[in-house]
């Protein structure tokens, strides 16, 4: 496929579409996560409810389950007419907005778990719609050009987010939520002109004959069967606490599960369709190696202290008697610029000194900023405090977000783009999500000034992993580049 150079990304709409869709990818984010957890924290729902609210999130963490679904399938009549990547990402919007105006009709008080359900249907809609996004952006444009799409989509995505956290802050404080979640579903065209004026990219073939040529393996069928296990525990755990059945049925069930699934490894992998979410996995380990165990682990530990403070930042903030214009004032608002000033500063550090400082830097920095979060809890309401803290821990945060999608983006190859995107990025927050649900009762049994203080303290192995990581890539070019040299 011939891809547009880097001069013409520049000079003709495409970064104006990629802006349009990032704001469309953030819009829907917060509505479902954090502005959905001041509302609660606000109904007086009980603080470790908040916290298990927050797995709702685990639809993005989740995504690369469904992601190759959306790169091998089309959407009955609409692929023909847009192509397969537009198709997927109107259908994910118009999702969307059904969901938001469901969420703006709930009531958190009396109706919980019906509001819990449209919030985790318009998550998995806004999920499906980042799968195709991201898709969309990795084959717009060549590699050079990604750079600089990515940061145009963050500045997008940050636009949505200040929308759906300082917008419907303000607008819930004058008008209520109910008119505040309806006006965000009439932002959701934003995305849909940008999906219809966006150009569908051919991707189909390249990924069919990856997929095709894919053949399991005896350690391929043992890591599926491990990967069920791991996944049937998680989910027991997030039902049992969310206390949707008896503990011990649903513990049958889960085991039930884990077992068929296993005995039937081999019988799945072989089929077509179970190949299209195997491939891309394969595709990564034939590349690196054991170091992709490596790889893996740092992306899924890289921002799980970010995801274990996120979930508790806004009910602290409301805890300490800051109004919803406050909030939104110093947290969204300010901090949507500051963030910006951050995500930059990490794309200049990677151009300036290298992906690899970059991302230690970021690492660095965001786990240590939760500090200031510390601070503000035991200090009580302050509003330079929460200025201090919303400016250190955004600016942090950006900067290593940055480094982190360049991260992830150069492990990716064309031929499977949006399904190892999917994959790393739901790895990242996959860990992060589940812990964040328990972040409540961490709350609860701890306070807030100890919870913000023991989170910061995983950026040390996370630090310690990336050095491990980059020495030995540092190791393997070399080796790599010795071999390739001619002898004599």
């Amino acid at each position: 496929m011939n891809r547009p150079s880097l001069k013409a990304i520049l000079s003709d709409r495409t970064l104006a579409l990629m802006l349009a869709l990032g704001f469309s990818s953030g819009l829907p984010f917060l509505l479902v996560l954090g502005t959905q957890l001041v509302r609660l924290t606000e109904a007086k729902v009980p603080i470790e409810t908040v916290g298990h609210a927050s797995w709702v999130g685990l639809c993005y963490s989740t995504k690369f389950l469904w992601s190759p679904v959306i790169d091998e399938f089309d959407v009955p009549g609409l692929s023909r007419l847009l192509g397969r990547r537009r198709a997927w990402m109107l259908v994910a919007q118009l999702g969307i907005a059904a969901g938001l105006v469901g969420q703006a009709f709930a009531d958190p008080t009396h109706g919980f778990a019906f509001l819990i359900v449209i919030a985790t249907f318009t998550a998995f809609c806004a999920a499906t719609q980042d799968i195709a996004i991201d898709g969309w952006r990795i084959d717009a444009a060549p590699p050079e050009a990604q750079g600089v799409m990515a940061a145009t989509s963050n500045f997008g995505y940050r636009l949505g987010l200040l929308c759906a956290g300082a917008l419907t802050l303000y607008i819930a404080d004058f008008a209520g939520w109910r008119t505040a979640y309806l006006s965000m579903a009439c932002l959701v065209p934003v995305g849909i002109v940008a999906c219809f004026a966006s150009s569908p990219q051919p991707t189909r073939d390249k990924a069919e004959r990856a997929v095709h040529d894919f053949v399991p393996t005896p350690a391929i069928v043992r890591g599926f069967r491990i990967g069920v296990f791991v996944l049937c525990a998680m989910l027991f755990s997030t039902l049992k606490i969310i206390g949707w059945l008896n503990p011990w049925a649903l513990a049958l069930v889960m085991t039930a599960l884990a077992v068929f699934l296993s005995i039937m490894a081999e019988e799945l992998l072989a089929k077509p369709a179970m190949r299209s979410y195997i491939a891309p996995i394969v595709e990564l380990a034939l590349r690196f190696g054991w170091l992709l165990v490596a790889m893996l682990l740092l992306v899924a530990l890289y921002r799980l202290p970010d995801f274990l403070t996120g979930v508790m930042a806004n009910p602290l903030y409301i805890k300490l008697g800051f109004s919803k214009s406050e909030i939104a004032t110093m947290t969204k608002f300010y901090a949507i610029w500051i963030g910006i000033a951050g995500a930059f500063a990490g794309g200049f550090t990677i151009t300036r000194f290298g992906l690899m400082p970059a991302l230690i830097v970021g690492g660095i920095a965001a786990s240590s900023s939760h500090l200031a979060l510390a601070l503000l809890a035991a200090s009580g309401k302050s509003l330079p405090l929460l200025a201090l803290a919303v400016s250190v821990e955004s600016f942090a945060g950006s900067f290593a977000g940055a480094a982190l999608i360049a991260y992830m983006s150069s492990l990716t190859t064309p031929a499977f783009a949006a399904s190892q995107y999917a994959l790393l990025s739901s790895l990242y927050a996959l860990l992060g999500k589940f812990f964040g649900g328990f972040s409540g009762d961490a709350v609860k049994a701890i306070g807030f000034p100890a919870f913000f203080t023991a989170s910061s303290t995983i950026g040390i192995p996370v630090t310690l992993l990336c050095l491990l990581v980059w020495a030995r890539q540092r190791s393997v070019s070399t080796q790599a580049a010795r071999e390739a040299a001619p002898a004599g």
